[in-house]
C-alpha cells in the first residue's frame, strides 16, 4: 500500500510538472474548441472591394463632386486597415497625378489635400516626397530648400524600403563595375597608344624584321580568337599589363594594380550583383511585397511556388502564413505559422511569428491556443507592446476584464503613441482588431545578404560573355600571377635595357632604367644632328626636320582629337593617368545618370512632373563643362601644361 501511495504521489508530481512546463514553439492547447463568440470576423471581399470603391471615387472626381470623393478616400483607408494592407501604391500614384493637374491649374488647396491623402494611402512612398518638393517648387520657384527636403526624404524612404535598398545596392555595384570597366578599357587603349611604339621597337631589337611582323600578326589573331566565344577577351588584360609594366610611370602602375585586382574579383562581384538583384526582384522582394499588401496576387504566387520547393524556409512560411491570416484563410495560416515557429531562431523573429500565430488562433476563435502563443511572444519580445495589447484584446473578448486592464497599462508604458493608434479600431475584424507584427528589417536584410558569393546562373552567363570559355577561377589565378610578375619586373628594373622612341622623330633609342625613366630621349641620329652638330648634307638635315615635324604633328593632333572626343583620354595619353582616370570616371558616371536617372535596374514610376529638371540640368551642365574643360586641356601641348 505505501508503494502504491508513493507511485501516486510521483505520478501527480509529473503531471503537475508537465502542466507547468512552457509550451514549445508553435504548440497549441489540446482540446481547444472553436468558440464562435470569440472568433473575429474576416476581411470580406478584400482588395476587390477596395478597387470598386476607388472606381466610385474616380467617377465622383469626374463629376466634380469633391466632397463625395473625399468620403470615398476615407472609406478606402478604413478598408485598407481591415484587409491588412499597409500601402496602396497604385492608388497613391493616381492621386499624385491629380496633384500635378491641380498644381498646373493653380489650385494649391486641392493639390495639398490630394498630397495628404496620397501620404495616408501609401506612407513611406518615395514618390510622395518627390511630389511634395516638386509642387513646392512649382508654387514658389525660389523654394529650393523645400524641393531639396523632399528629395532627401525620398532618398531616405528608398533606402529604408527593403526592395529599393537591395536594388539600389545592386544598381550601385553595377554602375561601379561599368564605370571602372569603361575607365579600365580606356586606360588600356591609352597605354597601348602611348607605349605601343616602345613594344614595337623592342620586338625589333629582339627579333629579325620579318619575325617581328609575324609575331604581331599572331598576337592579333590570338586576341581575336576569344571573340568566337564571347563579347571580349578581357583576360588578355593580364599579359598586356605585364608587357607595359616596365615602361609605365608610378601613377600608371597604380592604375594597373587597381584594374588587375578588379578583374581578379570580377566573378565574385558579378555574383554579389546578381544576388542583390534577386533580393530586389525575386522571392525576397515577393515576401516584402506581401508584408505590405496581402492582396498582391503575383507576390503570393511567387511565395507559394517557393514554398513548394523549399518547405523548410521559416521566413517564407512566416510571411505567407500572415498573408493567409489577413486573407481570412485561418486554417492555412495557423498551419504555416506553426511550422515557421518551429524553425524561427529565438529572439525577435520567434516572438513575431508567435504573435501572428496567436492572432490566427484568436481570429478562428481558439482562445486557449491564442493565449499560449501570446505568452510565448511576450517572452521573446519583452519590449514590444504588440503581444500585450493583443492579449488584452483577447481577455476583453472572453470577458476577463480584470486581466485585460493591467496588460493595457503595460503596453501603454512601453509605447503609448502606438497603443493609442491601435485603440482607434473597435470593430472586431481579423486584420484590424489585433496587431500583426512584420518580421524585423534586419531579418529580411540578412536573408537578402545570405550567400552573396554563391554562384548563380546569371553571373555564370555574364562571365562567359566577358571571358569566353575560361573558367571563373582563371580570373583570380591570372590576377595573382600578374601581380607576381609586376613584383619581379620591379625588382629587375635596374638591370633592364629598353628601347624608347626618340622624343624628336620616334626612332628607337636605347634607355637604361637604372638611370631613371627618360623624359625625351634622343636617338643617335638626332644626337649627331642637333646636339653634337655633326656636319651633314643640308638636304639630309632638311628631310630630317620635316620628318620630325610630321611626327610631332601626328602625336599632337591625335592626342587633341582623342582628348576632345573622350574626356580624360588626353591625360591618360600624356602621362597624367590619375587625373585622366578621374575625369573619365566622372564623365561616364554623369552620362549614366543622364541616360538612367532612376538607376539601371529600378523601373521608375511614370510621374515626369515629380522629377523636376533641376537634377537633369545640373548633371547635363556638369557633363558639358567637364567635356569642354577636357577638350581645352587636350589642345594644350605638354610644354604649355601647368
Amino acid at each position: 500500500m505505501p508503494a502504491l501511495r508513493r507511485f501516486g504521489i510521483l505520478l501527480s508530481i509529473a503531471a503537475v510538472a508537465c502542466i507547468a512546463a512552457p509550451a514549445p514553439a508553435g504548440a497549441e492547447a489540446s482540446g481547444d474548441a472553436v468558440d464562435p463568440a470569440v472568433a473575429l470576423s474576416t476581411a470580406g471581399r478584400g482588395y476587390e472591394q477596395l478597387v470598386q470603391v476607388w472606381r466610385l471615387r474616380r467617377a465622383a472626381v469626374e463629376d466634380g463632386d469633391a466632397e463625395r470623393a473625399d468620403e470615398l478616400v476615407e472609406r478606402v483607408l478604413r478598408l485598407r486597415g481591415e484587409t491588412g494592407i499597409q500601402r496602396l501604391d497604385a492608388f497613391a500614384v493616381a492621386l499624385l497625378r491629380e496633384v500635378f493637374a491641380a498644381a498646373r491649374a493653380g489650385d494649391w488647396d486641392t493639390a495639398a489635400a490630394r498630397l495628404a491623402q496620397a501620404e495616408r494611402l501609401s506612407p513611406g512612398l518615395p514618390e510622395v516626397w518627390e511630389a511634395r518638393g516638386a509642387v513646392a517648387l512649382m508654387r514658389q520657384p525660389l523654394a529650393l530648400h523645400r524641393w531639396l527636403d523632399g528629395e532627401v526624404r525620398a532618398l531616405r524612404a528608398r533606402i529604408g524600403d527593403l526592395q529599393r535598398r537591395m536594388l539600389w545596392l545592386s544598381d550601385g555595384l553595377l554602375t561601379l563595375l561599368l564605370v571602372l570597366g569603361g575607365v579600365g578599357l580606356l586606360t588600356l587603349v591609352a597605354q597601348l597608344v602611348r607605349y605601343g611604339l616602345h613594344l614595337y621597337h623592342d620586338l625589333g631589337q629582339a627579333f629579325p624584321a620579318v619575325m617581328k611582323f609575324l609575331l604581331l600578326a599572331a598576337a592579333g589573331l590570338l586576341l581575336l580568337l576569344p571573340l568566337v566565344f564571347g563579347f571580349g577577351p578581357i583576360l588578355f588584360y593580364f599579359p598586356i599589363a605585364v608587357l607595359l609594366w616596365a615602361y609605365q610611370s608610378r601613377g600608371e602602375r597604380g592604375l594597373a594594380i587597381l584594374f588587375t585586382l578588379l578583374l581578379g574579383a570580377a566573378p565574385w562581384l558579378l555574383r554579389i550583383g546578381d544576388r542583390l538583384t534577386e533580393a530586389g526582384t525575386g522571392v525576397t522582394q515577393a515576401l516584402h511585397a506581401l508584408s505590405l499588401n496581402a492582396a498582391d496576387p503575383r507576390a503570393l504566387a511567387a511565395a507559394e511556388g517557393w514554398l513548394a520547393e523549399h518547405p523548410d524556409d521559416w521566413q517564407a512560411l512566416a510571411v505567407t502564413g500572415l498573408t493567409y491570416k489577413r486573407l481570412g484563410r485561418l486554417d492555412d495560416a495557423a498551419r504555416l505559422l506553426r511550422a515557421a515557429a518551429e524553425g524561427a531562431p529565438p529572439g525577435a523573429e520567434a516572438g513575431v511569428v508567435q504573435n501572428n500565430l496567436a492572432n490566427a488562433y484568436f481570429a478562428a476563435g481558439r482562445a486557449k491556443s491564442a493565449e499560449l502563443a501570446y505568452d510565448q511572444a511576450r517572452k521573446h519580445l519583452p519590449d514590444e507592446p504588440g503581444p500585450l495589447f493583443n492579449l488584452h484584446r483577447l481577455y476583453q473578448r472572453t470577458g476577463r476584464a480584470d486581466l485585460a486592464s493591467p496588460l493595457m497599462a503595460q503596453a501603454s508604458k512601453l509605447d503609448a503613441q502606438r497603443v493609442a493608434a491601435w485603440t482607434e479600431s473597435d470593430t472586431p475584424t481579423a486584420n484590424q482588431f489585433v496587431v500583426d507584427l512584420d518580421l524585423p528589417a534586419t531579418s529580411m536584410t540578412r536573408r537578402a545578404a545570405a550567400d552573396l558569393l554563391a554562384p548563380t546562373d546569371l553571373s555564370h552567363r555574364a562571365w562567359l560573355t566577358l571571358a569566353g570559355p575560361v573558367p571563373a577561377m582563371g580570373a583570380p589565378i591570372g590576377a595573382a600571377m600578374t601581380l607576381l610578375l609586376f613584383g619581379v619586373l620591379t625588382a629587375l628594373q635596374p638591370r633592364l635595357r629598353l628601347t624608347w622612341p626618340c622624343g624628336r622623330c620616334g626612332r628607337p633609342a636605347t634607355v637604361f632604367l637604372a638611370q631613371g625613366r627618360p623624359d625625351r630621349p634622343q636617338c643617335d641620329q638626332c644626337l649627331n644632328l642637333f646636339v653634337r652638330n655633326v656636319p651633314v648634307d643640308r638636304r639630309v638635315r632638311f628631310e630630317k626636320e620635316e620628318a620630325i615635324e610630321r611626327h610631332e604633328a601626328v602625336r599632337r593632333w591625335a592626342t587633341r582629337i582623342g582628348g576632345a572626343v573622350v574626356p580624360g583620354l588626353a591625360g591618360l595619353a600624356r602621362g597624367r593617368p590619375v587625373r585622366g582616370a578621374l575625369v573619365a570616371a566622372a564623365a561616364l558616371t554623369l552620362l549614366i545618370w543622364l541616360l538612367s536617372p532612376e538607376g539601371l535596374l529600378i523601373e521608375p514610376v511614370r510621374l515626369p512632373e515629380a522629377r523636376t529638371s533641376i537634377t537633369a540640368w545640373a548633371a547635363g551642365v556638369a557633363l558639358v563643362a567637364l567635356w569642354v574643360m577636357a577638350g581645352l586641356r587636350a589642345f594644350r601641348w605638354p610644354e604649355d601644361d601647368d
